[in-house]
């Protein structure tokens, strides 16, 4: 009896892996039908129409005349370098914005330099009284475009106020506009 039971064994464990067998077969042989459709079939087609799709472009550029198509061209071309110089223009008129934003009303200013290379500017102005320099100072450097501030120079004025100079260090890239 002991032999019978082995046997029953031996034949689920054959059946399994013939089952197995014949479902990779299976697959397998889909796949290889699906890659030759999509080689003989559907890739001659695509072709057809990429080459009805290129017949209609010629056909287009056939009307057009010779001088709009230069004249196409030309533009294209000016439009693609007025991008790139877009892409690298300095918008000084940003910092005017937020310059006079941040701007206390007790100060005034009375120069701006403006450095693009190192993106910082340098402020020389006036304030009411060394209060309101420091008040300032602590607006620009509350500001996000603004990385780091130096305040520098303070000294009492004949006219009564206080001179100073501030150094505004800008973030990366708040100098150009794209």
């Amino acid at each position: 009896m002991p032999t019978v039971t082995n046997n029953t064994k031996r034949s689920r464990q054959s059946g399994w892996s013939w089952s197995l067998l014949m479902f990779s077969l299976v697959i397998f042989t889909a796949v290889v039908v699906s890659y030759f459709s999509i080689l003989f079939g559907y890739n001659p087609f695509l072709n057809q129409r990429l080459a009805s799709l290129d017949e209609k472009i010629q056909e287009v550029g056939r009307t057009i005349p010779k001088e709009d198509q230069e004249n196409l061209a030309s533009f294209y071309s000016q439009l693609v370098n007025a991008q790139g110089l877009l892409r690298n223009h300095v918008a000084s008129s940003k910092i005017f914005n937020i310059i006079e934003r941040n701007t206390n009303q007790n100060v005034s200013l009375s120069s701006l330099k403006l450095n693009v290379r190192e993106e910082n500017a340098e402020i020389e102005a006036v304030a009411q009284g060394y209060e309101s320099a420091i008040q300032q100072a602590e607006a620009f450097r509350r500001v996000p475009e603004i990385r780091e501030i130096s305040i520098g120079g303070m000294q009492k004025s004949e006219q009564g106020g206080v001179r100073f100079g501030i150094t505004i260090e800008f973030s990366k890239n708040t100098l150009h506009s794209i």
